[in-house]
């Protein structure tokens, strides 16, 4: 009767290290989250942290999994997760993740049918239900986040290329995920470029800075009296606006581009080019080309793409860079096409 006594006192009035407050916590843990997540730490405090333990960023790497088995009622998730579920006892930053990624797959998974071959997030936006823009955000920035901690890791290890092909499917859920995204899209992929970049980095040797670095044009402001049939074709999905023309537009400080769809072929065009340039041929990279596997990139490498005629005396040039089945006209198309060219590098090169 005693013993009883004392265990109700410590699961009212749970104290640390007492095993009441560990089995209150457990219960609390079990339960679907419904409270707000802890503040996390700033980005580089979040890198040290995982990276301090060897198990703690394969733990942190299944809480996707260790969700998705919750929401489905999985019979053995207990067991299969019993290291993460001790673990998430006393790590606060994996406990957010949880709580976060938790809610997210919640409002993607929940109303999907029950099946082994379930992919939600590798399907295009119109075939999930709708989710609560702020829950997409929150899982694009995770699955970034995460595929930025695995290239980190596979820095200091001699056999990366596991780590690689993984952080490339991580970024590449984010791009999917995101497509249906309209005004907090741009904030979806805020690190996309960067982590992106660190892919580029780890599979070839260093390269030179480019000559110009292009990148979307945010779309200019529009006052109430500008006529629709007026507005200026400018990059606008990211930035939430609804018009979708058929048209990328690029900028690299006074240099302009813009990439046309020809059938299936994406061509760039470049104007006002300096006249150094004049008569000379130039390669396109394209830091995120790899992460968009519908296009058909001629020379079959996005990181060289050369082009097939030198820059005129006026400064032009006409740049076909691949074909693919996509269109610029459909929205969720143009966004999945847009994110190939949040970056494109340019660099002189000789000819063939």
């Amino acid at each position: 009767m005693s013993n009883h006594s004392n265990y109700e006192s410590e699961m009212n009035q749970p104290h640390p290290g007492s095993s009441g407050g560990l089995a209150r916590w457990l219960q609390e843990l079990m339960l679907p989250p419904n409270a707000p997540a802890p503040s996390p730490s700033s980005p580089g405090e979040q890198l040290t942290l995982l990276q301090s333990h060897d198990d703690h960023l394969l733990l942190y790497q299944q809480i996707p999994d260790f969700c998705e088995s919750l929401i489905k009622h999985d019979d053995h998730v207990y067991l299969r997760f019993a290291g993460l579920i001790y673990h998430l006892i006393g790590c606060s930053l994996c406990r957010s993740a949880y709580v976060e990624t938790y809610a997210a797959l919640k409002k993607t998974l929940g109303n999907q049918p029950r099946s082994p071959e379930q992919e939600a997030l590798l399907r295009p936006p119109a075939t999930v239900p709708p989710a609560p823009a702020r829950s997409l955000v929150h899982l694009c920035q995770a699955l970034i986040r995460q595929a930025e901690l695995l290239l980190r890791r596979a820095e200091h290890e001699p056999k990366r290329e596991d780590a690689l092909v993984a952080a490339r499917q991580l970024l590449q859920r984010a791009i999917r995920l995101s497509a249906g995204l309209t005004q907090q899209r741009e904030q979806a992929l805020h690190d996309l470029v960067r982590v992106a970049s660190l892919v580029t980095t780890s599979e070839g040797p260093p390269r030179e800075p480019p000559l110009y670095a292009y990148e979307l044009r945010q779309p200019r402001p529009v006052t109430r009296s500008v006529r629709r049939s007026v507005l200026p074709l400018a990059s606008a999905s990211l930035s939430g606006q609804q018009a979708t023309p058929a048209v990328i537009l690029l900028q690299a400080g006074p240099y302009e581009g813009r990439i046309v769809q020809e059938g299936d072929l994406l061509v760039l065009f470049l104007q006002g080019l300096p006249a150094e340039l004049h008569g000379h041929y130039l390669e396109a990279a394209l830091p995120l080309g790899t992460l968009v596997e519908a296009v058909e990139w001629f020379g079959g490498n996005p990181q060289a793409i050369r082009s097939p005629e030198t820059v005129d005396s006026q400064g032009q040039l006409r740049f076909p860079l691949g074909r693919t089945s996509l269109q610029l006209s459909k929205p969720e198309e143009r966004n999945m096409l847009e994110v190939a060219f949040m970056r494109l590098e340019l660099r002189p090169c000789q000819p063939w």
